[in-house]
């Protein structure tokens, strides 16, 4: 659909200047169609999909990529005319649908109906079939197989958003996770929908750079990092520094309004990035520059695009931010080429949370890079990979906005600022 309303975007004064029939005509041509375009009978045998423009037949589908055939579809459904309002609604980045599953209903007969397995439909849905259902039910279907771990994500942010508002005047919860044969950290924040940031600001450096069998780690119920209390620290001076809210703190922690802390005592702050401060061995705290290592020319651009986001702290004052943004995203087309910034091996290919689909690459000396919100991935785990190969392709897959690639740099998986590492 992005593409579509691209294209319509780029050509809307002239398809305006012209009759139905021409406008198919110049749509055509500017989309350079592949394959012979000719006139066909709707009522022929074939069963080949035909578009009626203005009352019109002039289109084969089968010669048309998806988004040629869904810039068809819109400007047929619409009588030929562009408006702003039309290319509005092509923006849209919902690839599912919502409907309603009745009380009475069953899965099986509303997966029929939605052209879906069963067990797909309760998957996507988080649906118990265990539980009795009390009531009519919202269900979300994808419009097609492509956008299933999609629409499956967008449910699970719906619920983590509402199970995190429910938390946040709770206590935190700890759960004890013994790290298996195979694991990674992408891995392990990927089977407890947290950020990788959380697992490792919740244990110390050594059980992450490690992860060696057998290893306790301690994983929270949100998003967040354990911090050590400073002599004289005060709530209102650490959630001012991390960027988090000082309500949640004394929440999460059980701890009484106006309190002073212990010193050495260790709280939770939900919600903030452990890269955004650095806690050193005398206690002292400073804020990341994301240079803490110098890996100077080390890596090459891994996607041709603007960039729209650097790294580090996403407000002029980090004090009231509550972001923290580790990474830098790369603006680009959909589905341009994203490629190796370094020789090495493919540790993660898959779907990952708000990252969307992504590949993480472990290099030399401790190095990985990571490559977020892909629509397409040409790479698996275990492969190995060379500077510049082509990994996966520019999308806007999980927690984005619109086409970009999120690309981070980790040095023993502390962020570095990838601008400091690029040539």
């Amino acid at each position: 659909m992005e593409k579509a309303a691209a294209i319509i975007r780029k050509y809307k004064k002239a398809i305006m200047l012209f009759s139905s029939f021409i406008i198919m005509a110049a749509a055509a041509v500017s989309l350079s169609v592949a394959g012979e375009l000719y006139l066909h009978d709707p009522r022929s045998a074939s069963g080949e999909d035909v578009i009626s423009i203005g009352g019109r037949d002039l289109l084969n589908m089968s010669n048309l990529t998806p988004p040629e055939r869904e810039l068809y579809r819109t400007l047929s459904q619409n009588g030929g005319v562009v408006t702003d309002k039309l290319i509005s609604s092509m923006c849209d980045n919902r690839h599912w649908d919502e409907f309603i599953l009745k009380k009475d209903e069953s899965v099986e007969s509303a997966a029929a109906k939605y052209h879906i397995t069963a067990e797909d439909l309760l998957r996507i849905n988080g649906i118990d079939r265990r539980i009795k259902r009390e009531g009519d039910l919202v269900i979300y279907v994808p419009r097609d197989r492509e956008h299933m771990d999609e629409t499956s994500f967008f449910v699970k942010e719906m619920k983590r958003r509402e199970a995190e508002f429910l938390r946040q005047k709770k206590l935190v919860s700890v759960t004890a996770y013994i790290v298996e044969e195979g694991d990674t950290l992408w891995s392990i924040a990927e089977r407890f929908d947290l950020g990788a940031d959380t697992i490792i600001g919740s244990n110390s450096p050594e059980k992450i750079n490690s992860l060696l069998q057998g290893t306790v780690l301690r994983i929270p119920d949100r998003e967040g990092i354990f911090v050590k209390v400073s002599e004289g620290e005060s709530v209102e001076r650490i959630s001012s520094l991390y960027g988090t809210k000082r309500d949640q703190i004394y929440a999460a922690n059980g701890i009484d309004i106006g309190s002073p802390l212990s010193s050495a005592r260790e709280v939770f702050l939900p919600g903030a990035n452990y890269a955004s401060v650095i806690q050193t061995e005398s206690g002292m705290i400073k804020i990341a520059s994301g240079r803490e290592y110098l890996l100077r020319n080390t890596l090459m651009w891994p996607v041709r695009g603007r960039v729209s986001s650097l790294f580090g702290w996403r407000s002029r004052s980090y004090a009231s931010a509550g972001s923290f943004h580790s990474g830098l995203d790369i603006m680009a087309p959909y589905g341009r080429a994203i490629v190796s910034a370094m020789d090495g091996v493919v540790v993660y290919s898959g779907w990952m949370g708000g990252y969307g689909k992504t590949v993480v690459i472990d290099h030399t000396d401790g190095i990985t890079t990571l490559y977020g919100h892909c629509s397409d991935l040409a790479v698996q785990k275990g492969d190995q990979v060379y500077s510049g190969q082509l990994i996966s392709y520019v999308g806007s897959t999980g927690r984005s906005t619109g086409n970009h690639l999120h690309f981070e740099v980790r040095k023993n998986s502390f962020p570095v600022d990838p601008l400091s590492a690029l040539r």
